[in-house]
């Protein structure tokens, strides 16, 4: 019997949710195992000493996008990749969007600046959220002019793309100014919702 696919990294991240959604998507089996960031442990498996991380018997990989590709490709169950040329390059299009643009200035500049302020005495940083204050409507924007006329990021069923965007939009809906972000882009509004309905979305964006 196969052994079950070994994750390394902290359930909140966003990035460790998009793997974890991709196994729920494919109903494998796993276990997520926490890990220190930069320890020896961690730096073993990735030498960049980012999260997530999966093992599967002897082979490990690192980055979210290709974690969730070798899901996709290495167990049975509901695509999670495109077949058509069109759709497949869309969806790597904001993949690289995804790890590009939205992790930086909604995660990194926004989110994780409320949890872990890193301004002086530990107060939190205003340059990096009025930074985000400003290019997060126009991302928004983006995105809601995509959906308006497309089903998902990934084509016309979700994808790895979507399960790389949907834990940071979950994020920012319940964080500091969501409603203010959110009342222009009614589009991604209903993108949130409708994925929030599914039963992987269901279980770990809890």
């Amino acid at each position: 019997m196969k052994q079950p696919l070994t994750l390394y990294g902290p359930e909140f991240s966003t990035y460790v949710r998009s793997v974890l959604l991709c196994c729920e998507e494919k109903d494998i089996d796993y276990n997520l195992q926490d890990i220190t960031l930069k320890s020896k442990k961690l730096l073993n498996l990735n030498p960049f000493g980012r999260v997530p991380v999966m093992q599967d018997g002897d082979y490990v990989v690192y980055e979210s996008a290709a974690i969730c590709l070798y899901i996709d490709t290495q167990f049975q169950g509901p695509a999670l990749t495109p077949t058509n040329t069109v759709d497949l390059v869309r969806m790597q299009q904001w993949i690289s969007i995804a790890n590009c643009y939205l992790d930086d200035i909604i995660v990194r500049n926004y989110l994780l600046e409320f949890a872990f302020p890193s301004g002086k005495t530990g107060a939190i940083d205003d340059d990096k959220i009025n930074l985000a204050l400003k290019l997060i409507p126009q991302y928004l924007a983006t995105l809601d002019h995509y959906l308006s006329r497309a089903d998902y990021f990934s084509g016309s069923r979700p994808g790895i793309a979507d399960y790389l965007i949907i834990p940071m939009l979950h994020y920012l809906r319940k964080a500091p100014r969501a409603e203010e972000l959110f009342e222009q882009h009614p589009i991604v509004s209903q993108y949130i919702k409708k994925m929030l309905e599914r039963k992987s979305c269901i279980k770990i964006l809890r």
